[in-house]
């Protein structure tokens, strides 16, 4: 019985010192972090946190703060910049010592804003007759679309905004438009010859994958149009089988990457977009207003699983709205949340001191049917 006793007590008080100095759970109530983390108003997850962490910090980590800035409770939120670094924020994307990021550098993930699974695609994109839905699928027949007309092409009705899925898959409209996007989906190719097309609208350049199968090998061309004309980027050759591929082409800080079953296949960076002036109107070029396409020309294709995204858009904001050049100081670090438009963050507080990082949060605990690890 005593054995038992000296044993309970062990227990309790290993989960009591585990509770205190090595993991802890924190309560989101606010949206701030929204889609990355669900907080307020349908209700907030619990995160296990992980104490301590100042060190070894890197760009984007999720941290925990300890309450400051006005907050009484600890605060959630995203780390973008190090000690010693400056910040600037330009058109929506940050600028870390006056560069944009490299496109080797970790990122945090892609914000999802469709998906076919959960919204309904004629809402999201404008149809043709040479399109249909049978169950889960979408259907192409482009064998009588004329080279060149676009009716084999979807384009998205949604102004490009910084809208994100919640925790119930339900569309949260935003209010600001946003720069950069990406398109994923699944496609098989059931009558050839076709073309594949794929393309990403930004300012006055249209981007574009251009995908043309032969005999068990495919030809994928990344080309740039605007009003000087279009422009082969990148090229290369690889297997097409029989059945699904899935495609995802990433616009992203002037950075063009797209893979073919998880496996990049052709990328290439550019220096700023074209600007689309009204003499290039008159003079008969003028970019689609819908951001994101896909479809083809020629032959019938089957797609499936289509999803758009967006990078993370912050907003200068704030007494620190990051407008203007900001130098952090040897033991400070700058942080924003992921929903920018409804965050109070760094642009509200200022650099936050690297001691008032509480710890790291490492996934949601509760409730149950939301349980994950957190990138």
């Amino acid at each position: 019985m005593k054995r038992l006793i000296w044993t309970v007590a062990g227990l309790l008080g290993l989960a009591l010192f585990v509770r205190v100095f090595v993991v802890g759970l924190y309560y989101v109530d606010s949206g701030s972090m929204e889609p990355t983390v669900h907080g307020a108003p349908k209700g907030g997850e619990y995160l296990a946190v992980r104490y301590g962490g100042a060190r070894d910090l890197e760009r984007f980590d999720l941290v925990v703060l300890l309450p400051g800035g006005g907050e009484s409770e600890a605060r959630i939120k995203r780390l973008v910049g190090l000690p010693g670094e400056s910040l600037i924020l330009r058109g929506g994307n940050l600028w870390i010592d006056g560069q944009l990021l490299a496109p080797n550098e970790p990122r945090p993930p892609l914000v999802p804003c469709f998906d076919d699974g959960l919204l309904d695609v004629e809402s999201w994109f404008r149809f043709t007759e040479a399109w249909s839905r049978v169950e889960d699928e979408l259907v192409l027949d482009a064998r009588e679309v004329e080279h060149g007309s676009g009716r084999g092409l979807l384009y998205q009705r949604q102004v490009f905004k910084d809208h994100y899925l919640d925790r119930d898959g339900e569309l949260v409209l935003g209010e600001v438009v946003v720069a950069d996007g990406a398109l994923r989906l699944q496609v098989r190719l059931d009558s050839p010859p076709a073309t594949l097309r794929l393309g990403l609208v930004e300012q006055g350049d249209v981007f574009e994958v251009r995908i043309t199968p032969a005999e068990g090998q495919a030809r994928f061309e990344l080309l740039r149009r605007n009003a000087e004309g279009e422009k082969r980027l990148a090229i290369c050759e690889a297997s097409w089988t029989a059945g699904f591929h899935e495609l995802f082409f990433v616009n992203r800080d002037d950075h063009l990457s797209f893979s073919l079953d998880g496996e990049e296949r052709l990328q290439k960076s550019y220096a700023g977009n074209a600007f689309l002036s009204s003499d290039h109107a008159r003079r008969g070029f003028s970019a689609p207003t819908e951001r994101v396409f896909f479809g083809g020309e020629t032959g019938r294709a089957t797609f499936k699983g289509v999803r758009v995204l967006r990078d993370l858009h912050y907003l200068p904001r704030g007494v620190f709205a990051l407008d203007e050049e900001l130098i952090l100081g040897p033991a400070e670090i700058f942080v924003l949340g992921d929903n920018s438009r409804a965050s109070r963050d760094g642009r509200d507080w200022g650099p936050t001191l690297l001691r008032e990082v509480l710890g790291r949060p490492l996934g949601v605990v509760w409730p149950p049917g939301h349980m994950r690890r957190l990138p």
